[in-house]
């Protein structure tokens, strides 16, 4: 292949794969693409091939426009929490400082990024005793005057590797009584 390609029809070639790309810079890597594909067929850029080879960069060039495309709109469908939908940590701590003891737990436990099996592992609770709890809480954030989208964002601002956390947690939660971290146990005795 290399000697039925001589520099006049690279260049040649490399003038078509400009005018199929948005930018020249991606010429050369989809002229490139394209001698790839030719390779793997056994076919030459150059005679009797000249025009299949001319449509696998026109395919190649309308493959990349729209992948480019479909990446455009997944990186504008990105949601990112308005200013006023922000919760600030000191209103939450201080919503936390009015609740029960048996509420407060649960809301900082959830707001650390725990599932309901894991909050009613650490708090030996039933599941029916949880959305009691739960419901009680959202009650509570409802009458304080927040609204249920706030309650939703907290704890999700920050990315949080939960995957890791629970694996790290997974020796503690097996080995018999559960015990609360210690940042959880000074904020519920603190109150």
């Amino acid at each position: 292949m290399v000697d039925h390609l001589t520099s006049a029809h690279y260049f040649d070639l490399l003038r078509f794969a400009r005018r199929k790309t948005r930018r020249a810079a991606d010429a050369e890597d989809l002229l490139h693409e394209a001698l790839i594909v030719a390779l793997k067929a056994q076919r030459f850029p150059t005679g009797d091939d000249r025009a299949w080879f001319r449509g696998v960069i026109r395919n190649l060039a309308a493959m990349q426009a729209r992948t480019a495309a479909r990446r455009v709109r997944r990186e504008g469908h990105i949601c990112f929490p308005e200013a006023e939908d922000e919760v600030d940590v000191s209103d939450v701590l201080a919503f936390a400082a009015t609740l029960t003891p048996s509420l407060r737990i649960v809301m900082l436990l959830a707001i650390a990024g725990h599932n309901r099996p894991e909050i009613r592992h650490l708090l030996r609770i039933s599941d029916e005793a949880l959305r009691q709890r739960i419901l009680m809480l959202r009650r509570a954030w409802r009458d304080a005057g927040n609204t249920d989208a706030n309650l939703r964002t907290l704890g999700l601002h920050y990315p949080l590797a939960s995957g890791r956390i629970r694996r790290a947690l997974l020796p503690v939660t097996r080995g018999g009584r559960p015990r609360l971290p210690a940042t959880i146990r000074t904020a519920i005795s603190s109150q």
